[in-house]
């Protein structure tokens, strides 16, 4: 092997482990731009399972809510003041009130529970959305990384298919001369004797 091949491996093993460097600087991009796509689609799951749960509440809610003023229009109005006018006594009156103003407290606590689940879904739409974008992004580095790794490996074997060519020349040995008198009967002549002509 000659020194300029010698000089030219080592070279090329230094240039390898850079390569090699790189291809795990890159392999480790790699590795967290998959994590990050995994997170966003994690993120992005529990945003749809959670819109889902609250759409479903407020389907219920509005129902009862729905049910609730349909029955204070039958019965005209006011529980408050239809309870004091319907009643035949003081106690009675004041039971009613009662209830009436529990009915009422009840339809508050489910207009308030209306309006927190539709604070959270507005909440989680813009959660999802985040996740989505997120997503977008984590897929865009994925797509740039692996573009990376594969002109590093190109890179790499073609700077192999190079070295290959190299060792192989310096390893076969250089054509001899044919060594003959050109008669035909010494070492080196093709085909042997020849006939007398």
């Amino acid at each position: 092997m000659s020194a300029d091949t010698a000089a030219e491996l080592g070279l090329a093993e230094q240039q390898l482990d850079e390569a090699q460097t790189e291809l795990d600087r890159v392999n480790q991009l790699w590795q967290a731009a998959e994590a990050q796509l995994a997170r966003s689609q994690d993120a992005a799951r529990a945003a749809r399972s959670r819109i889902e749960t609250l759409q479903a509440d407020l389907a219920t809610i509005q129902r009862e809510l729905d049910r609730r003023a349909a029955a204070l229009f039958i019965a005209g109005g006011s529980p408050q003041a239809l309870a004091l006018l319907t009643s035949e006594s003081v106690t009675d009156a004041v039971d009613r009130m009662e209830f009436a103003s529990a009915v009422a407290a009840g339809d508050s606590d489910l207009a308030t529970r209306v309006s927190v689940e539709t604070q959270e879904l507005a909440w989680q739409r813009e959660r999802l959305a985040d996740a989505v974008s997120a997503q977008a992004a984590a897929s865009e580095d994925l797509e740039a990384q692996q573009r990376a790794v594969q002109a590093e490996l190109g890179r790499i074997a073609s700077r192999v298919d190079e070295l290959e060519a190299t060792l192989a020349a310096e390893r076969s040995p250089t054509p001899a001369a044919p060594s003959g008198n050109g008669d035909g009967n010494g070492p080196g002549d093709p085909g042997g004797p020849r006939p007398p002509v």
